[in-house]
């Protein structure tokens, strides 16, 4: 079954909300506030569902005239160690800003650590200046609602 989602509330979390880090927070909340993108109900696996918010998200924040590297990987040279080819969901170039690392998690809290760590690298790499998490704070499984923020 195919149908339409909408982001409801969003909320930012930061250390500091005067950093640069809280602007590309807010700059990420007005694109995500409202933000509709499809899905479709499987018929297998307890209805999971099948969405395209990732695809979503990365077409608006382009089409703010902002640069956008989808799936990139950690430049391994900079850090020193080949640590595989651990890549993000994309690379953010917010206006004048400065670059972001964004990991979009809408699955599992059991592996958001894992996000951590990768932008910890992108960050580490010099490839971008901070890292973001996009995640849900209702997140549906068959246990129940996860808050992953």
């Amino acid at each position: 079954m195919n149908v339409r989602f909408e982001v409801g509330s969003v909320t930012v979390e930061t250390e500091d909300r005067a950093s640069v880090v809280a602007s590309y927070g807010e700059e990420m909340a007005a694109v995500l506030k409202g933000m509709q993108y499809p899905g479709t109900v499987g018929r297998r696996n307890s209805f999971q569902l099948d969405i395209a918010f990732d695809e979503e998200l990365l077409t608006r924040l382009g089409e703010r005239s902002w640069k956008v590297d989808p799936n990139p990987s950690v430049d391994m040279v900079a850090l020193g160690e080949n640590w595989g080819g651990q890549k993000a969901d994309a690379i953010v170039q917010f206006r004048d800003l400065g670059a972001a690392a964004v990991e979009i998690e809408k699955s599992n809290k059991k592996t958001i650590w894992f996000d951590f760590m990768k932008l910890w690298m992108f960050v580490e790499s010099g490839q971008a200046s901070c890292g973001m998490i996009v995640c849900p704070t209702n997140y549906a499984h068959r246990h129940g609602v996860w808050n992953l923020l």
